[in-house]
């Protein structure tokens, strides 16, 4: 929702800083002893004010920062997990009530969860999530393996691309979100923290993190900006760490999860800079911080409350209370979802198995009293209740991504999927106290958890008989995990085991009709066996559930074309290039599809564009080749080919169809000989290779359009 606020010229610039899966307690000004994070420490002390007890309200990346940019908690905003849920156009943004104030506005994204899909980009100008994830197959020992984890960039990247986006607008009152990722795992800093860190990569991560920060420092200090913009860097979530049973963060809500960093500096505000304030404050406080400190007013739905009398007065402000959940267990496990309360003192959490922890006596939350203070938790208790009611948005089911397309439940049923009779693919209702007490507690499934993260681990590291092994010691313990049937699936399919894979992944399906995942790689399978009609199904099913996934639509556009169905083919990738329109490859695939529809300038005008985005890429200069080899200009095709051979001199296909583009042209039919010389001595036992022996031998081959680029009615072999 955009609201013009009418507002006076602005006078101070705003940065906003979002550190990824951070903990409070990992940074050296809180006193870890192993922190190396001195441009974090110095600017704590020397132009901030630290909170030592901010927490976020659940612990997952896009609803943690969607409370961020809204001021409201989850069940306001209706923001629930990473996955199944899209921000609500009925939400405003602190970005969109600045954009109405007349800043311009930017972000960086690093990864995946806060893609443009998602709708946080709400009242950005520029939303720059070109983190370069990459939803592609990948080939490990000659053996095509389903891509593992999220694709990131790194803080010295997101600092790089923030500095091209001021050098644009640091001249002109500015807000700009910096998101940095690297913490999240799985833990990798690159040199030299990976060495100066080998026993802790978590804390390599979180230094490498902090030399990027003291980048975008250093250039706001570089253009006199430091003392004319509020800076607010804060944690969305924390990581576990193996606390509590849970190796990294989502499923619980301890404080290892939920209590994140949060400095403040704001120039000419009076504030108290290097002094810490050790009252309970939340994330929901930070947009109607910054909108204070900017003289603008909170917008009514905010439910936080602004921190300028702490920033004066470390120990003034009111106490407030913290609410915190996660359906992340319900969603993805089929356990129990969580809600919590927390005070100054208190933590007092919901679950099948209720828990009390005393945070003043008992800061690690290891001690439960549920037992021993009936009256405190029955007084937390009622004071949940309220607050979530007092906060709750009365529609919340706008924000829940459901599946309602007729067509699509008929198929999910025809599968083999129950689909509720067209409930709610995700539904964010909390269960009532008995239907609570009957599901599994997340707290009893610890080591289940462990199962679940060394499986993923060893798939991503590509040890794909251990990653078989421990999801299948996962599921002797859990036999209807649908997160374990997919690890095992992904283990399977990536050993060449891709008829069991598909067993598994319908498994999953099966048990979490809701979760778009199996879907997707079910369609990643059927497509490796050639069963394109099965392939397309289930990526129908994926694209209708989650239709803002550009890696979806860019499978299913492949599919459609390989079944010969252009026409869909088109609109399908089409639909993604709206989504995204800077991907080179989507295009590329647009073009070959137009091709076959003979709409040559159109297709034309597709590749002219992916050439622009990226004007290195082989395969895209053998796509140029093959349309011009289909309208008959040969010397282009010719000219497009070498330019290629030159990037890539081992690739046999390209040198396969030079040769074929010489033929076709009617050049010497010795340069076509000496280029399928080359393929036979690069690749003699692949198609490519036995093609062009074939052709050398004399025989009478028809090379076909999708392995070279010569019509049909082209030249014959010599």
């Amino acid at each position: 929702m955009i609201v013009g606020c009418g507002a006076r010229e602005p006078e101070l610039n705003v940065l906003l800083v979002t550190l990824d899966t951070t903990r409070a307690d990992h940074i050296g000004y809180a006193g870890h002893e192993d922190a190396h994070t001195p441009r974090l420490d110095a600017f704590a002390r020397d132009r901030a004010v630290r909170f030592e007890n901010a927490i976020s309200s659940i612990p997952l990346t896009l609803p943690s920062h969607t409370t961020i940019m809204t001021g409201t908690y989850p069940v306001h905003h209706g923001v629930h997990d990473n996955d199944g849920f899209v921000v609500d156009d009925g939400v405003t943004t602190l970005a969109e009530i600045l954009g109405g104030a007349g800043y311009s506005t930017g972000a960086v994204i690093a990864s995946f969860p806060l893609d443009t899909q998602f709708n946080l980009d709400q009242g950005f100008d520029d939303y720059n999530d070109d983190y370069r994830q990459d939803w592609t197959d990948a080939e490990i020992d000659g053996r095509t393996v389903l891509s593992f984890g999220f694709i990131e960039r790194k803080s010295n990247q997101v600092s790089a691309a923030a500095l091209r986006w001021l050098e644009e607008h640091g001249d002109e009152p500015f807000f700009l979100w910096a998101h940095y990722f690297d913490p999240h795992q799985a833990y990798a800093p690159p040199s030299p923290y990976d060495s100066l860190f080998a026993s802790e990569p978590y804390d390599g991560e979180i230094a490498f993190m902090d030399e990027g920060f003291g980048v975008l420092l250093d250039a706001l200090d570089a253009k006199g900006l430091l003392d004319t913009t509020i800076i607010v860097v804060v944690g969305d979530h924390g990581e576990s760490l193996d606390q509590h049973g849970e190796p990294t963060h989502a499923a619980y809500i301890y404080d290892t999860t939920v209590r994140v960093p949060l400095l403040i500096a704001a120039p000419g505000s009076g504030q108290a800079t290097g002094e810490s304030v050790k009252r309970q404050v939340r994330t929901i406080d930070i947009a109607p911080t910054i909108l204070d400190l900017l003289g603008l007013p909170a917008h009514p739905d905010m439910q936080g409350s602004s921190l300028v009398p702490e920033l004066h007065d470390p120990e003034s402000g009111p106490e407030r209370v913290a609410l915190i959940e996660t359906h992340f267990s319900h969603y993805h496990y089929q356990w129990a979802p969580l809600r919590g309360l927390r005070t100054d003192r208190w933590k007092y959490v919901l679950a099948p198995k209720r828990e009390l922890y005393d945070l003043a006596n008992d800061p690690g939350e290891v001690h439960n009293l549920i037992d021993v203070r009936p009256e405190i938790a029955a007084d937390l208790d009622q004071q949940l209740d309220e607050q979530f009611r007092n906060h709750s948005w009365p529609d919340l089911a706008r924000s829940v991504e459901t599946i309602t397309d007729t067509s699509v439940l008929a198929k999910l049923e025809a599968l083999g999927y129950a689909t509720g009779g067209g409930e709610t693919v995700r539904t964010t209702p909390f269960p009532s106290r008995e239907q609570l007490a009957e599901m599994p507690n997340p707290r009893d499934q610890s080591l289940v958890l462990r199962f679940i993260n060394s499986s993923r681990e060893m798939l991503r590291q590509g040890q794909f008989t251990k990653a078989l092994e421990v999801a299948q010691k996962g599921l002797a313990i859990d036999s209807d995990n649908p997160r374990l049937f997919v690890m095992a699936a992904r283990a399977e399919f990536s050993m060449g085991n891709v008829e069991k894979a598909i067993e598994l992944f319908n498994r999953a399906a099966e048990f979490d009709p809701t979760d778009v995942h199996p879907f997707i790689y079910l369609g990643s399978a059927y497509s490796q066996l050639d069963r394109n009609q099965e392939a397309k199904e289930h990526y129908l099913i994926a694209a209708r559930m989650s239709p803002g996934r550009v890696d979806v639509l860019e499978n299913l556009g492949g599919v459609q074309a390989s079944l010969g169905e252009y026409t869909d083919a088109v609109e399908t990738f089409e639909k993604a290039i709206e989504l995204e329109p800077g991907k080179w490859s989507l295009h590329m695939r647009l073009a070959a599809a137009l091709r076959q529809t003979e709409r040559f300038d159109e297709a034309r005008a597709a590749l002219q564009e992916a050439l622009r985005l990226n004007p290195y890429s082989p395969v895209l200069l053998d796509q140029i080749a093959k349309l011009y080899a289909t309208i008959g200009n040969y010397a282009f095709a010719r000219q497009a080919l070498e330019q290629a051979i030159n990037i890539d001199p081992d690739e046999p296909l390209l040198r396969l169809h030079l040769a074929a583009v010489i033929l076709g042209g009617g050049d010497d039919e010795g340069e076509a000989r000496a280029q399928l010389e080359q393929v036979v001595t690069l690749a003699p036992d692949t198609r490519a290779g036995k093609l062009a022996l074939t052709w050398l031998d004399g025989g009478d081959v028809e090379l076909l359009e999708d392995e070279t680029v010569v019509p049909t009615t082209g030249a014959s072999p010599p």
